[in-house]
């Protein structure tokens, strides 16, 4: 994602050859504010880059394995224990426990209601957090910065091993971008800029 700033001002008597409008720190301030909007408004209000609330999490029931990346990135709770060697993909009998005779350790979480209880009885006790905040080791949103600045262009992007899979969650529930709300915020921290910038001179 770009940002691109365009700035133009027209000053009774004065010649602007001599002003500097914007330089790159103005563009720096300007895409680390846009990143914090980005990370604040996922995880604490659950919005997405259009306004709109993020889609739901998935409540078709589901296991998680012990040893899966998933469970890597946010331990298991709750949930019902699933047993079997492998990767355990269904509970072995209603009760929870398994068949009798049977000795097999539990290699997974049984999740009734699906994606959305297992990350309800598994999350970090973020309160502040929204119910479908795209978080589970926190490592997205960690990787969500500014990886290229200029003084024309400030570009926000995923650094890191989030990569492998932040562009498929931005696809499934799009939160990279900015609806009109925010950029009327981001114009003014824009003006900020420029005050600065002139102030300076």
């Amino acid at each position: 994602m770009a940002i691109t700033v365009n700035v133009g001002i027209r000053i009774e008597g004065t010649r602007l050859d001599d002003i500097t409008l914007w330089d790159e720190q103005a563009m720096a301030a300007v895409t680390a504010w846009s990143v914090e909007i980005i990370v604040n408004r996922t995880t604490r209000l659950g919005i997405g880059a259009d306004g709109e609330p993020l889609a739901a999490y998935a409540t078709k029931a589901m296991t998680v394995g012990l040893r899966s990346e998933t469970a890597i990135r946010l331990k298991p709770k709750g949930g019902k224990p699933a047993y079997g060697p492998g990767r355990p993909r269904r509970l072995l009998s209603a009760s929870g426990r398994p068949p009798a005779g049977k000795s097999w350790p539990i290699t997974g979480r049984y999740y009734d209601g699906g994606y959305r209880e297992y990350k309800q009885a598994s999350r970090k006790g973020n309160i502040r957090s929204a119910e479908v905040d795209l978080v589970l080791s926190g490592q997205l949103m960690r990787s969500i910065d500014a990886v290229q600045v200029t003084a024309e262009q400030g570009t926000v992007s995923i650094r890191g091993p989030a990569r492998e899979y932040g562009p498929a969650v931005n696809e499934d529930r799009p939160f990279l971008g900015h609806h009109d709300a925010e950029m009327v915020e981001l114009d003014i921290v824009i003006g900020e800029q420029v005050d600065r910038l002139m102030v300076g001179r």
